[in-house]
């Protein structure tokens, strides 16, 4: 007998704010298991931003 077990995947918006020059902006991040790792560039300055990010 196989056991099915359901996905904990959700999506959460996420406020920014770029290191480098400041600039704000909103991204959607996709959380499974309350952890969700964002990987964007900025918009205005090109710099990448990683990030690990524990939501409750």
């Amino acid at each position: 007998m196989r056991k099915e077990k359901e996905l904990d995947v959700r999506f959460e918006k996420f406020n920014l704010i770029c290191p480098r020059c400041k600039n704000q902006w909103e991204e959607i991040v996709v959380v499974s298991r309350n952890v969700g790792v964002l990987d964007v560039s900025c918009p205005e300055c090109k710099k990448r931003i990683l990030e690990l990010k524990i939501f409750d």
